[in-house]
Formats: structure tokens, sequence, C-alpha cells
């Protein structure tokens, strides 16, 4: 504000409105209200036969319960993606912004003004790439509610079951602010395999040309603006769990305990940032059909814990009783079903003849925001179709058809083929789990954004077991050394899951194997990368005083 309200600092264009040439405060959130109301009730219903069978006698039962709200601050990677975004800099590329803050006593923006490094009440800053917030944005909470029953077993076990529900209202969601509609609005015609008119100009590194200060027309956005990414409540969330848990004692040595949980998890958007998923809708006209299964939604987990403290020579006397005393053996074991991942599409497949917006997704994203189209939900996960106008024009106009076979929006190939082969071969569509998205796909469905919902698809399950065995040298009284030796994954099991989007994706969730020009393994493969997840043994000593 100070330096936008000084002609001498001023970077942005002074005609303009001070109010276009420096971004609002953040405002805070000074309304939140969060009670925490809890109960605890130990029913004393006598000894009947009645009562000790469902509570288990005097003070053997315990139910329990609460409800709570609670906030979640806007931290600090959204404030910081605001202040590294025009208007508050001035990007000298889409990739490396260059904040003007002071260093070592010297501002940069008079720095570069001084210098002539930038040119000075000439520029729009909406005609740079912008990271925004609305005016009532807000601090998202969660509603957490419980209910328990815990009995007492024996002396030395218990069980308890008890439900949890949370609810996530307006949680932070990316959203794509002025989206690329020049195809949309004026579609495009199949005169042959690349003749795809009114696709419009593109800007370059989130700037457009500019004429004598103004801005110029025709990129084809719903704004007159450049990308505008911005973050705000518009998600939800919704989690049930009945979960179920034992744990015993056993000999006053080994320690046993069992955890169980049936739950679902829903929500519109998982993660703000692009993780496990692309963050943004597929549709930037409409969140509403984002819902579905949360990326973190696992139906079924189980999992077991023990730990048993060897009894013999426990007090360590002698020679002897030091080297076949104090051993423990521990280990975790968890079985789940697989993580849920959403099926998408390489952003640079399509570039130039897609209604899908590249240089937002290559810019914020890294992944395509396009899905591909369901056809047959029977079908196996992998198996692939495009049509042939689209394979046409993945293959750069080279891809060898079948005799007889023409180059139209209802001839439809095999994917798989494709990527394991090199060969056109076509299939019926029915045959096919997914049609991928490109501008044949689109031409033939009537409809540019493909109908495949966030989370899916479910990965393998999840099974894995973490041994370890300890031996706890007493040294004296309150001195221990202890030697551990871990092994993670001990069995070696495969235990494919997604990982972040910079990382290997298992199963592979790109539906053209992330490049349909170089043949690979095909999509929805749970053997790529499984490395990921070998077994590791590690050997340790730790000092206990």
């Amino acid at each position: 504000m100070n330096r936008e309200s000084n002609p001498a600092t001023a970077i942005w264009l002074q005609s303009l409105p001070l109010s276009e040439r420096t971004f609002p405060k953040v405002s805070t959130d000074n309304h939140e209200f969060a009670p925490r109301l809890g109960f605890a009730w130990t029913p004393r219903a006598g000894d009947g036969k009645i009562a000790r069978a469902i509570f288990g006698g005097q003070d053997k039962t315990v139910i329990s319960g609460g409800y709570s709200i609670a906030y979640d601050p806007a931290f600090y990677n959204i404030l910081l993606n605001i202040s590294t975004s025009s208007p508050l800099v001035f990007n000298s590329s889409t990739l490396f912004p260059i904040p003007f803050t002071n260093l070592n006593g010297t501002t940069l923006d008079a720095y570069a003004t001084a210098n002539h490094i930038i040119a000075v009440n000439t520029f729009n800053p909406k005609q740079f790439n912008q990271t925004i917030v609305p005016t009532n944005f807000k601090n998202p909470y969660g509603e957490q509610y419980s209910l328990r029953w815990q009995r007492e077993l024996t002396h030395s076990q218990v069980f308890e079951v008890r439900y949890v529900g949370t609810h996530g209202v307006g949680l932070f969601a990316t959203e794509n602010g002025n989206p690329y509609i020049n195809n949309l609005v004026n579609g495009f015609s199949l005169g042959g395999p690349f003749n795809f008119p009114g696709f419009g100009t593109k800007f370059t590194d989130g700037a457009r040309p500019i004429v004598n200060g103004a801005i110029s027309q025709g990129d084809g956005r719903l704004m007159d603006e450049a990308l505008v990414r911005t973050r705000e409540n518009v998600a939800q969330s919704i989690y049930n769990g009945l979960q179920m848990r034992y744990q015993a004692r056993v000999f006053n040595q080994f320690s046993l305990g069992v955890n169980y949980t049936r739950s679902k998890a829903l929500d519109n958007a998982s993660e703000i940032f692009a993780f496990t998923e692309t963050p943004v809708a597929s549709n930037p006209f409409n969140f509403k059909p984002e819902r579905g299964y949360s990326g973190f939604d696992r139906p079924n987990a189980m999992s077991l814990n023990f730990i048993w403290d060897i009894p013999f020579y426990k007090e360590q006397k002698g020679i002897v009783g030091h080297v076949l005393g104090g051993w423990q053996f521990n280990g975790i074991y968890l079985l789940a079903d697989g993580q849920r991942y959403t099926p998408n599409e390489d952003y640079s497949l399509f570039t130039g003849v897609s209604y899908v917006d590249f240089p937002f997704d290559a810019t914020f994203i890294g992944l395509q925001a396009q899905r591909p189209f369901v056809i047959n939900s029977q079908a196996p996960v992998s198996n692939v179709a495009i049509t042939s106008i689209d394979a046409e024009i993945l293959f750069g106009g080279g891809l060898p058809l079948p005799k007889g076979v023409a180059i139209a929006d209802n001839v439809f190939l095999s994917m798989n083929a494709l990527n394991t082969s090199g060969s056109a071969k076509v299939i019926p569509l029915t045959s096919a789990r997914y049609l991928i998205n490109g501008p044949g796909a689109g031409e033939y469905m009537g409809n540019p954004f493909g109908d495949a919902t966030r989370g899916s698809l479910q990965g393998p399950l999840l099974n894995t077991a973490n041994l370890g065995l300890f031996k706890n040298i007493r040294l004296r009284e309150a001195l221990t050394l202890q030697l551990r030796l871990e092994a993670f994954n001990a069995f070696n099991h495969p235990n494919p899951g997604t990982l972040n989007v910079g990382s290997p994706v298992i199963p592979d969730s790109v539906v053209e194997d992330a490049g349909a020009t170089s043949l690979g393994a095909g999509f929805g493969n749970n053997n790529n990368s499984i490395e990921e997840s070998a077994r590791v043994l590690q050997i340790g000593i730790k000092v206990i005083f």
C-alpha cells in the first residue's frame, strides 16, 4: 500500500485505481465459537444376571461421549502464495517471482527502478499471475462427535467400541479463478486430424502482450486478466467410523492390542495443494461434482501390536544373566484397504488442441485437471480406450492405422496396446473402463469434461509388519544400554500406494501412462515402483538414563 501510494516508488500503471494495484489485508476471523462438551457415566445397575451380562458388574463399564468445534487458521503457505504473486510483487517469470522486499537495507523495487530493470508506470498487475482469497475468507472449522462404550473384561483385559464422526465446514480449496473458455465458446471443427480452429492465443510467462500499457484482448479467458488461482472456503468433508479396541496384559509380561475400524470418508477436496491428486475441480465452472471418496479413505483397517518382555533372567545377575536376560520382542501388524486415487491425465498431451487450461495446470498444478470418461464400470480398471483422432494427435500423425480404418471420433483404439507394443488395435468402446479425454472424445461425448469421479479407484491392500528385537543391558540402577534390531515391512510384502505427485504414483493413476508416445506398463498397474515399500533393516544403540 505504501509503495503504490507514492508515485516515486510505485511500480504499476498509475492511471489504475489504487485498489487494483494493491492487495487488501486478509481479514482476521475474530468470531470463532469453539465449545467442547463431554460426559462420562459409570452405570450402577446392581449385580443381577442381566446387569452383569451387559455391564460386567459394578464399576466395570464406562459410557462416554462428547462434541466439539475446532478451528484451523489460514496457514503460512496460503499467505506466502499471495505475497509472492501480483500485485504484491512484479513477477519476472512465472516460476521465479522476485518479491520486492528489503535486502541488506535496500529495497529491491527501488534498486530495480533506479537501474531500469523494469518499466514503471507501464504494467497492469492483472496481466500477471495472481493468487487471491475472497473478501469473506475465514478459518474453517471441524465438528467432532463421539460415543464410547468401554468394558473391563478382567483385571488385565479391556474392550471398547466407539462411534466417531467429524464434519469439516468451510475447508480450504483451490479453484481456477479465471478459466480459459475460448474453446468452450467457439468449439472446434474436425475438418481433418489437425484442423482445430478457434483456440485463441495463449500468453507467455504469465503476462499478455502490452500495447502502450493497455491490456491486449483475445487470450480467451473468462475475465480480461492473466492466471488467477483462488483459495476459498468451499470444501466440505464428512467422516463416520465404527472403531473397536481390545487391550490385554498377559502374565505381566505380554501386552497385546487389537484395533479395527470400519469407516467412510467423503469430501469435495482432500487437499488445497497438489499432493496425491489434482487440487482443482475438473470442471472449473461446477465444484459440486467433485464430491467423492477422500484421498485418505480406507473403509477397513486393522492393526495388531504386541510387546513381549521375555521373562528369563530379568534380574540380569552375573554374566549369564546379562547375556540371557533383558530381551524384548515387539511388533506392529497393519492390514488395511488400499488407498483411494483418481484417474487423471497428463496435462502436456493435448497442448493447444483441447479444452483444458494448460497454462494454469502447468504453472500451478503440474497435473491436468481434466479426467477421462467412464465407459464401462464393469470392465477391468486398466482397460483404456482412445479415439483414433486423439491417438493421431498424440502420435504426431504417425499412427499406423489398420487398413480401412478411418480417423474419426467414433473409431476407438486400445491404449493398452499402444502403450505396450505401439500397435493400433481397434476395439469396441464397451470393452474399456475409461476413454481418454481429448478433442476427439469431447466431440464424441458432446462434453469437454470427463466424468471420472474423485477417489473412484482403490489400490491393493496395505499389508505390512514391523518387528523389533531389543536387548536391554542394565549397566547401573539408573543406566541401561539398549541394542535394537528393527525390520520395517519385515516380510517384504509389496505395498503399492498413492504417493506424492512428485514421486512414483502407485498404482499408476494417469490413463495415458504419463507419456503415451513411449512404451509403458499401462494405467492402473500395481507393480510399478514397489521398491518404495521394500523391507528395511535398522540397527541402533540407545542409552537410557
